[in-house]
């Protein structure tokens, strides 16, 4: 393929066209996401824009209304009936022929299937309307696409695909409906959309479906799967080259769609062991030091009384007060200011504590995102019954900023503790039942049974960790003293004074 960092001179014309005046000026290879937000489909698009953020491109929601134009394009993820799809067909199908990217996901709706077809054609893919189907499980054939995609849910896919050239990505019975193909100098990913929108938003953060996206946005854009962390300076940019490569002129390397392969999918589980997320930096001593200095301010958003929080919050308040460290409270005032962290929020790099005490508002949540994006730091704390567990939708909606997430139903273990300054003088042996700490890109501090208690993460210039804030006040003393240590650790490592 051509390197990927060369625009696309008709995928351009794709957006002049849907769109004319969006897009970012950006210093990454841009992908454009021509897919809600919102509905079915919203945990998975949203989560796994964050991710590919993380590995270092730019996203482009074509919904979204943006100053200026991109100026490096290398791959789009639309829809049957999206604007993309329906008004620029042409347009999108040059666009690959020319080296760009393309992932499609195919409605099970009949309305779109003719159209569907004849855009898939063009790629000499061959689709097939099959309504009636029974519930099979799918069948997950090796594909870097699916690495360390494990379960998705069973459903019955009423579309077959099929052609001369594509590789098969998954199968349900004998019938092809997922696959991969190159195209002129470009890639395209073809799945069904009812794959990614089974996820019911009081359930597990839907983990497989949004690998399946994001690996395949990414395979698209001509990159190979990064698969450890790596020192500074030395991460693959997302072409899979690395940026002294790039400095030196050479072409970075990507495998083209590898054969038909009818084995299912064997990856190794990485429950229980201890070792760098997929693309990111761990919190490690090569880490980076803070890229801002942070005002001595922080913007305190805890409190409630249900659920222990008074106790909770008392904590929090102790290891932030030892530090040094000023507060300045934001409180909900109905009817007045019913989204204090939109009119609150500091002009300058702050440290950001946040509980799951409260509903945040949609605004709320791309506030403190763009806050941390800008070199700001964020602690969410988060504690909850089952009783009170909406809260915790609410909180996700901040936490998927960063590609987080957390749920209610960690199972208790033994412990393991990460080596890295982060536990430094932290000790346990086993850990209660909690609340769990999910991320596509996370480091798990504490975990137990495969499953994160607390998380780390460095999101663009800025950081964040998520802790279970029920072994704060747990009746084990020395689980609570362990984690207070632990959040002492925390709040030196987001202020950057580590």
């Amino acid at each position: 393929m051509p390197n990927p960092y060369r625009i696309s001179t008709a995928l351009a014309c794709v957006v002049m066209m849907i769109s004319i005046g969006l897009g970012v000026a950006v210093g990454a290879p841009t992908i454009l996401l021509d897919l809600p937000r919102s509905g079915p489909l919203g945990e998975a698009v949203t989560y796994a824009a964050a991710h590919l953020d993380l590995q270092g491109y730019g996203i482009l929601a074509l919904t979204e209304p943006q100053p200026a134009a991109p100026d490096e394009i290398v791959a789009l993820a639309t829809m049957s009936g999206a604007a993309t799809a329906t008004q620029a067909a042409d347009g999108l199908i040059q666009a690959v022929r020319e080296g760009a990217g393309l992932v499609y996901l195919v409605a099970s709706d009949v309305t779109h299937i003719e159209q569907d077809a004849r855009l898939l054609a063009a790629f000499g893919l061959q689709l097939t309307y099959a309504p009636g189907r029974p519930v099979e499980r799918f069948r997950l054939l090796r594909h870097e696409i699916l690495e360390d995609v494990r379960q998705l849910k069973a459903l019955a896919v009423p579309i077959r695909l099929s052609g001369s050239k594509p590789t098969v990505l998954i199968q349900q019975g004998d019938e092809a409906i997922a696959v991969a193909a190159t195209f002129g100098q470009g890639r395209i990913v073809v799945l069904p959309a009812d794959l990614l929108g089974t996820h019911q938003p009081h359930q597990q953060p839907p983990v497989d479906e949004v690998k399946l996206l994001a690996q395949a946005m990414h395979w698209a854009a001509g990159s190979v799967m990064a698969q450890k962390a790596y020192a500074s300076g030395s991460r693959p940019r997302p072409s899979g080259g690395t940026a002294e490569e790039k400095l030196e002129g050479k072409k970075p390397h990507s495998q083209p769609p590898s054969p038909d392969v009818q084995q299912p999918n064997q990856g190794q589980s990485n429950h229980g062991m201890i070792q760098p997320p997929s693309g990111t930096q761990a919190p490690a001593p090569s880490l980076p030091t803070a890229v801002h200095t942070l005002s001595s301010t922080v913007i305190w958003d805890m409190g409630g009384e249900d659920d222990r929080w008074p106790q909770v919050s008392e904590v929090v308040r102790g290891v932030v007060d030892a530090a040094g460290l000023e507060m300045r409270e934001v409180r909900v005032r109905e009817g007045r200011e019913a989204e204090p962290l939109v009119t609150r929020m500091p002009g300058s790099p702050s440290l950001l504590v946040i509980g799951s005490h409260r509903d945040f508002s949609i605004a709320e949540a791309e506030a403190v995102g763009a806050h941390v994006r800008s070199g700001g730091a964020l602690l969410a704390v988060a504690n909850a019954t089952s009783s009170r567990q909406s809260r915790m939708v609410s909180f996700n909606r901040i936490l998927s900023e960063f590609g987080l997430a957390v749920r209610l139903t960690r199972p208790g273990g033994r412990a393991q503790i990460a080596d890295l300054p982060l536990t430094r003088l932290v000790s346990l042996r086993d850990l209660p039942p909690g609340i769990s700490v999910w991320g596509f890109n996370d480091w798990k501090l504490i975990s137990a049974a495969g499953e994160s208690a607390a998380s780390a993460q460095v999101y663009q210039n800025g950081r964040v960790v998520v802790l279970d804030g029920t072994l704060l006040v747990a009746s084990d003393h020395r689980v609570a003293a362990e984690t207070r240590q632990l959040l002492t650790n925390a709040l030196w490592w987001l202020t950057g004074r580590e």
